[in-house]
């Protein structure tokens, strides 16, 4: 999924759209955030041209141990 974004965001804006993909890896990862699904990543399309949405429903599963530690999203073809 990840590279998928990763692919649109190319094409869309090349630069800053593929670095902005890899800021909300790096900080699901280090939020713990288990919640982040594709359905949590949208892109804004204006005028002006297309951006990554801001990062929203973000969930800090470490303080709950019956929350699973497994990423919602496929990571470097592991879990």
């Amino acid at each position: 999924m990840v590279r998928d974004f990763v692919g649109v965001m190319r094409k869309l804006h090349p630069l800053c759209g593929v670095l902005s993909i890899f800021d909300y890896v790096i900080f699901t990862a280090i939020a713990f955030n288990t919640d982040a699904h594709a359905e949590n990543y949208s892109v804004l399309v204006t005028a002006s041209g297309a951006s990554l949405a801001p990062i929203y429903e973000v969930t800090c599963a470490k303080p709950w141990p019956n929350v699973t530690s497994k990423q919602a999203m496929l990571l470097a073809k592991r879990w």
